[in-house]
């Protein structure tokens, strides 16, 4: 995954990336990865993400870490993964508050307005396949989002897939609304 962000992020194809000739192979692949790992902390950072918690998360420091019982960690996600269609996948199980997908898409944070729609959506879609990998999914931190958000994040929330969240939310919610209440045979004018 990590050769396919750097080849896209630079316009370059993953043979270039893989060159079994290049004597630096592995020093490219540890810079590429360093890369991804720095550009998708500075978005999360952005979108008002706690990184420090995230990252206690990825170095196992899990003893006495408390979960939260809203918002998922989706891992193993392919590179052309799309807000979008995350919301399509995750909106299935319930309403959504805001789907969190640094450009790097390596990994969203999927944020649930119900706890039990996210259970829900935990025990449905944990290692299910999603396009062509399984999807990995995890309950994050309890502090992952920060309580103060400014504009400035507010505005970088939007940009990370919020509105697309609301979109697919309220595609679903007009669809339930036709499918339920509207008679074909009574036209009113």
């Amino acid at each position: 995954m990590v050769v396919e962000n750097i080849a896209r992020k630079y316009g370059v194809s993953k043979s270039d990336l893989l060159d079994r000739e290049a004597d630096d192979l592995a020093v490219r692949i540890a810079l590429g990865e360093t890369q991804v790992i720095s550009d998708t902390k500075k978005a999360f950072t952005n979108a008002g993400v706690n990184v420090e918690s995230l990252e206690a998360l990825a170095n196992g420091k899990v003893d006495g870490l408390k979960r939260s019982n809203h918002v998922l960690l989706a891992k193993n996600l392919p590179y052309g993964s799309t807000e979008n269609e995350l919301a399509k996948v995750f909106g299935k199980f319930g309403s959504l508050d805001k789907i969190i997908l640094p450009p790097t898409k390596t990994l969203a944070l999927v944020v649930f307005l119900e706890a039990a729609e996210a259970r829900a959506a935990f025990r449905g879609l944990a290692y299910k396949r999603y396009k062509d990998a399984p999807l990995y999914l995890e309950w994050a931190p309890f502090d992952i989002l920060s309580q103060t958000t400014t504009s400035r994040n507010n505005e970088l929330n939007t940009a990370v897939g919020e509105n697309d969240a609301k979109w697919v939310m309220l595609e679903q919610h007009v669809q339930k609304i036709s499918d339920e209440d509207i008679d074909p045979d009574r036209v009113e004018v």
